[in-house]
Formats: C-alpha cells, structure tokens, sequence
C-alpha cells in the first residue's frame, strides 16, 4: 500500500507546477479544474465502482487517490498544452539554475515555517492540555479557517498580474492590483467573520454537538485574529512574486519562533484559549513585518488602511 501512495508524490509535485503554469499564462480555472474538480469525483466514481464489487479496502481507497490524481495530471497537462504559444516551439530554452537554487532555500523554509505556523498550536496543545481541548480547538480553527478563504482565492489569481507588473516597473499598477486584492478579501472575510461571531455558539453545536459549544469564544478569538490578518493583504505573494524571498523567510522564521514560545506559554494557565491568542498574536507580528517589507521593498501599501492621494 505503501509503495502505490509513493506514487502520489511525483504526481502531486507535477501537477503543481503544471498549475503554476497555467496562472502563469492566467488560465486561472483551467489551473484549477484538475486539482478541484477532477481528481475528487474521479476518486469519488472509483471508491462506488470498487464497492459495487465488494468491501472497499485501505488500499482500494489509496489506489484509488492515485488513480484520480494520474487523471487530473493528463487533463491539466493537456490544458497546458493547448495553452502553450506556438512560438515556444522556436525557442531555445535557457536555465538559470543558480538562480532558481539560491530561491529554493528561502521558498523552502518559507513554506515550512508556513506549515509550523499553522501546526504547531494543536501540536503543543495535545502536549501540555487535554485531549477534549484538542477536539474543541480543533473544529474552532476549521470554522475560523473559512475567513481568509477570500484572500487565498485571490492570491490564486493575482499571482501573474503582480510578477507583469513589477517587471514592468509599473508601480502604480501594482499598487492598484494590491488594493483591489486587499478591500475584497477584507469583505469576504468580515461577512464570514459577522456570521462566526454571531452564530458560532449555535453552529458548533448544530453541526457538531452540544458538547462542541464550548469551543465559542475559541472560535471568536481565531476568527478575529484572521480578520485582521487579511487587513494586511497579500503581503506574502507581493515579496514571493517580486524576488524578495528572503523578507518572506525572514518574517515566517520569526513568526513561527514566536508562535511557538507563545504557544509554550500561554497554553499551561488558559487552555485551548492560549493556543488561539498565541496564534493570532504571532501571525499579526509575522504580517506586520511582511507588510513593513512590502512598504519598503516594494514602495507601495497592501494593507486596508492604504488611501490613495488624489490631486
């Protein structure tokens, strides 16, 4: 079973960068027809045909992942394809490799620390409380996670438009790409977060169980705490796209450090309700100084509170 997962790996990794590719050339929803589309109902059509013959297995079900991915992959490929200019077939391609590596390090540890950001409150909760508190924390952050939902579906989109614009060294374009990205994730997230705030107590336990409505003011907590996150914008993307992977690394780092020891220390005296202003309180440090690069790299503001000056 093991070694047919093992599949997934090259598959999954391909298949992002076929994505990649396809924003690049902003064929934004054929980028995303594969990976949310096809490969759940074609996993979905698999696990019913497998069960018709019998029990559905372990390994029917990895099999099964595998093949739904395989088909995702063609299908993106052949996006890719299609979209690719003819003119391409003329080039000769040219490599910078040394390049692409000294950005690797940087990207790497940025999504590291990316993931230690977004694990490490339930991981040291489940060290230092109880295991009803990790069940609570847990749904409350699932709840909460729908407020940036907005954010990151613009980011999917305003990838390309921000790498052509500084290459252009159109800056006002940039800015205006920034605001535009900004003011609707902000929307999008203060209806989500009106919604949580105001009927969190009462979806926790209609979704989950009256045992679940403890985790409301959990759910608060994060939930606000993504709100202003979003208030900066998309200040990740803007160094990522720019070249200025290092300001990224360097505020994730921090970020993740912070996450950790505030984890460690407000986790023993408040619970679950530690773990959520420790995380709130390193992800609003982690953005202030993305957003403080931004300004200063870039010269332009993404938060919500940039005003343009008009003559």
């Amino acid at each position: 079973m093991l070694l047919i997962a093992l599949f997934l790996i090259p598959i999954i990794a391909l298949s992002e960068l076929r994505s990649g590719a396809l924003r690049g050339f902003k064929k934004i929803i054929e980028a995303q027809i594969p990976e949310m589309l096809i490969r759940p109902f074609g996993f979905m059509c698999l696990i019913v045909i497998i069960a018709t013959f019998g029990p559905v297995s372990a390994q029917d079900v990895v099999f099964a992942h595998v093949m739904a991915a395989a088909t995702a992959f063609v299908v993106g490929s052949f996006f890719l394809f299609r979209t690719l200019p003819g003119q391409l077939s003329n080039i000769r391609p040219a490599f910078e490799q040394r390049r692409w590596f000294r950005s690797m390090l940087p990207l790497t540890i940025l999504t590291g620390m990316e993931v230690v950001n977004g694990q490490a409150d339930i991981v040291i909760l489940g060290i230092l409380a109880t295991s009803e508190e990790v069940g609570l924390y847990r749904i409350a952050m699932q709840g909460a996670a729908l407020v940036p939902l907005g954010l990151f579906s613009v980011n999917m989109v305003l990838g390309p438009y921000i790498a052509q614009s500084y290459t252009a060294g159109n800056q006002e374009k940039l800015q205006k790409f920034a605001t535009i990205a900004c003011r609707v994730s902000v929307i999008i997230a203060v209806l989500v977060t009106i919604i949580l705030v105001g009927f969190g107590d009462t979806l926790l336990v209609v979704l989950f169980g009256e045992e679940f409505g403890g985790g409301y003011w959990t759910l608060v907590i994060l939930a606000t705490g993504y709100l202003l996150w979003v208030c900066f914008g998309s200040v990740i993307l803007l160094l990522t796209m720019t070249g200025h992977d290092n300001e990224a690394m360097k505020g994730a780092l921090i970020g993740a450090i912070g996450n950790i020891i505030l984890n460690i220390v407000l986790i023993p005296p408040f619970g679950m309700i530690g773990a959520a202003l420790a995380t709130i309180t390193s992800l609003l440090i982690w953005n202030t100084l993305l957003l403080r690069s931004v300004r200063k790299k870039l010269r332009i503001d993404s938060s919500i509170f940039y005003r343009e000056v008009r003559d």
